[in-house]
């Protein structure tokens, strides 16, 4: 048998239910047209492992101690317990001495080789080289062959089925006390490899390395568990009317809400000029390419809409449930339940209501018009119009509720249109004198990232830009991605007065608006790049086409004979935009610099103590970017020196494929940890203040919570005292000095050198308190 070196790890294990195990991961496993080979291997390694491992707890379960009882006689006489306990004990020690600490990485992989070469033989993948990511040189990898895709495309049923996926839970999740065991209900407390991963104990960090675990356990918490414990608690159930249009605009599968279509679209057809005309023949090529990758997307699309339908429907009857909530090692919480969630797609979010509700008054009165204008589109209009739009519309909300599928092509125009079709179910409930309101209602922090970077370094004019000041309630709120857009356009305008066309076409027949710059803005504080702007603008022009929002310009037509013209002129206006963005919000730029330096500081001061370790002939350290979050929380940016290894097959005309990949070893590797210290301690910082005022929300008569990293929400009844309570504890978290506090702190225990901080400015921390538009 080919491999059966690798196979000898399954000895003793159940072949069936190692090949559906396989199967079920070789589906689930496809996220993309094309995967590297070697992350199908680990995929198909883990699951093989896990079969076994399951294998083996059946013969070591939960039921184990109650069968020892049972042959000592069903005694209840405490003696016979604790006898029957220690046997349970011994036996886990036996296993566990007999599996040893599990399959180590290359074993995982060779073992996942094996199913990946037996699924080639038959028939499901193939062998197909292509880049991991732009500009990258091609690896090999595996793409579904014809005959696969076709069976799976037409069973969407099955693919939705196979998922293993967390679901929510009827009862309240298990509170967080500690750092594991919190959560799920039904796992074990034994923490070993010997163990079926979905029987070990939940971690409040998932994935959590050796390291990070023991930092968990000796940091002071509180806060972090009096947060998930509130996130935890709220009790939500499906919103009837939304699932109702949902399911019927499911089964007339015309598209409609910004729905998957039932049926794939006809193809484009060859125009007859095309054989003759070069242009006409690529303009065809052109639109039978984004036909294909449109259908793919829309495949995609109708197996996610078939899963959420799916968990939907199982939960539909559950007057209530609740989400286990975790975080990932920055301490950014997370809801553990997949194709239904609050921190969802807007369809999930529409889906989702408060189980039990708060009566309305006139301030919830009011949120709800704010919420109904902001998932409608209205969030860049000062609070008096919003509330004006609103009361003019009122009527027609009450008509969408009355008749949702009639006038779905009106409702369907919204930003978010399930959830504002959820707020007009409510508004037309409060119009007839309904009392109580289930309705979560979410405010959104303005550019939340380039908000704590003002904050750290007091900037006066970013934080204006990003409502970090007072206004009034009929002043438009700051809105930065505007303001980089319209300092662009004059750069452009700059540019066209010297006679440069392409910013002459930029300027005056694009014209650059706020969706241009939104993503490029939106990620500078999170380690934006002037190279990978250029993508993200690309990226935002090419959207804006698609969706039908501006028309395509014969400058930009997508062609061969047009590649160099079209990527010359998007590098026009990627630096327009970059250099709108070092002008205009330079606070990021110093603090993401600054990080940086740290980073740069502790790489240093490990070679010096490796040196060090070196002349004394003692074990070299490996330091470790890590420091503790103004919530209590120790992040751990653990990225490893990796070393390069390989397996390999041979295809079946005999041909060797090679995949490499990379073992991570104990060293840090710095080159990443400066890449992506931005990011990770900005979004450290935002979750902090997210556990902060979440554990803060049962002493302010808050009780049910819907949080999404930068937005939160709640009943409109309780919006104004949460609203209120999100400024308070930002005020609370910069009003002590962040940068000393964290990094700075991590350099002084490692005995590094402090790189010099970022001077301040001027921001007034105390006009945040009254801030309104800060999270609206």
């Amino acid at each position: 048998m080919p491999h059966g070196r690798a196979l000898r790890h399954l000895e003793g294990a159940p072949i069936p239910e190692v090949c559906l195990a396989v199967a079920r991961a070789a589906v689930n496993g496809m996220t993309a047209e094309w995967v590297p080979g070697i992350t199908m291997q680990a995929k198909l390694g883990a699951a093989c492992e896990d079969a076994l491992l399951e294998a083996r707890w059946r013969k070591l379960n939960p039921y184990q101690a109650e069968a020892v009882r049972a042959r000592l006689g069903h005694s209840t006489d405490p003696l016979m317990r604790r006898k029957a306990r220690k046997a349970y004990l011994m036996g886990w020690a036996r296993e566990l001495e007999e599996h040893g600490e599990g399959w180590d990485e290359p074993a995982t992989k060779a073992v996942g080789a094996a199913f990946v070469d037996y699924l080639v033989r038959l028939g499901m993948f193939e062998h197909h080289k292509a880049p991991v990511a732009v500009g990258k040189r091609r690896t090999n990898g595996l793409r579904l062959t014809e005959t696969a895709a076709h069976w799976l495309s037409n069973a969407a049923e099955f693919e939705a089925a196979s998922a293993e996926v967390f679901f929510p839970t009827i009862d309240p999740p298990v509170p967080w006390t500690e750092p594991s065991g919190g959560g799920f209900h039904g796992r074990g407390s034994l923490d070993h490899p010997s163990v079926p991963r979905n029987q070990r104990p939940f971690w409040i960090v998932k994935n959590a390395r050796k390291e990070h675990k023991a930092l968990l356990l000796k940091a002071d918490l509180s806060t972090v568990y009096a947060a998930l414990n509130a996130a935890q608690d709220t009790c939500w159930r499906i919103n009837p009317r939304v699932y109702e249009v949902f399911e019927e605009l499911r089964r007339t599968g015309r598209g409609e809400a910004g729905l998957a279509r039932a049926d794939n679209a006809p193809e484009p057809e060859r125009p007859d000029a095309a054989d003759h005309d070069p242009k006409e023949h690529e303009k065809f090529l052109a639109r039978r390419r984004d036909y294909y990758a449109e259908e793919r997307k829309m495949k995609t699309k109708r197996v996610a809409e078939l899963r959420t339908f799916e968990t939907v429907k199982l939960f539909s009857d559950s007057g209530r449930f609740h989400f286990v909530y975790a975080l990932d090692f920055r301490g950014r919480a997370y809801a553990q339940s997949e194709y239904l969630s609050p921190q969802g797609r807007d369809l999930e979010r529409g889906l989702l209501e408060f189980s039990e509700g708060d009566e309305m008054t006139d301030d919830g009165a009011w949120w709800l018009k704010i919420h109904l204008a902001n998932t409608y589109g209205k969030d860049k209009e000062s609070f008096d119009e919003r509330i004006r739009w609103a009361a003019l519309n009122s009527d027609w909300f009450c008509r969408i509720a009355s008749a949702p599928l009639d006038m779905v092509r009106e409702w369907e125009k919204a930003d978010a249109p399930w959830q504002f079709l959820a707020a007009c179910f409510a508004w037309a409930d409060y119009v007839n004198g309904e009392p109580l309101c289930r309705l979560p209602v979410i405010i959104d922090g303005s550019c939340s990232g380039i908000q704590h970077s003002a904050a750290l370094v007091r900037d006066e004019d970013a934080g204006g830009r990003v409502n970090l000041v007072p206004r009034t309630a009929d002043e438009k709120p700051g809105d930065i991605y505007a303001n980089v857009a319209e300092r662009a356009n004059a750069i452009l305008a700059e540019k066209a007065t010297a006679l440069d066309t392409r910013a002459f076409r930029w300027r005056y027949e694009w014209t650059v608006t706020r969706a241009d710059t939104k993503a490029s803005v939106m990620t500078l504080p999170y380690g934006g790049t002037e190279y990978g702007n250029r993508d993200k603008v690309r990226k935002s022009v090419e959207k804006q086409i698609r969706k039908g929002k501006k028309v395509r310009p014969d400058w930009l037509r997508l062609g061969k004979d047009n590649r160099e013209e079209r990527g010359s002129a998007f590098k026009v206006l990627s630096d327009a935009v970059w250099q709108a963005m070092s002008e205009i919000i330079r606070a990021p730029i110093v603090v993401m610099d600054w990080f940086k330096a740290c980073a740069g500081v502790m790489r240093d001061r490990e070679r010096v103590l490796r040196r060090e370790a070196h002349k004394a002939k003692a074990v070299e350290p490996n330091l470790r970017f890590a420091w503790t979050s103004p919530c209590g929380f120790p992040v751990l940016a653990d990225y490893r020196v990796s070393k390069k290894r390989r397996t390999t097959l041979k295809d079946a005309n005999g041909k060797t494929i090679t995949f490499e990949y990379y073992a991570a070893s104990g060293a840090t590797d710095w080159n990443t940890v400066k890449d992506r210290a931005p990011p990770n301690v900005v979004h450290s910082l935002d979750a902090a203040h997210l556990m902060r005022t979440l554990a803060k929300t049962r002493i302010a008569g808050i009780d049910r919570v819907s949080i999404v990293h930068d937005a939160f929400g709640t009943t409109p009844a309780k919006m104004g005292e949460l609203a209120r309570l999100l400024r308070e504890e930002f005020v609370a978290m910069y009003s002590a000095d962040v940068l000393a506090n964290t990094l700075g702190r991590m350099l002084d225990d490692a005995g590094a050198e402090r790189p010099q901080e970022p001077l301040k400015g001027g921001l007034d921390l105390n006009g945040v308190r009254d801030a309104g538009y800060m999270f609206a």
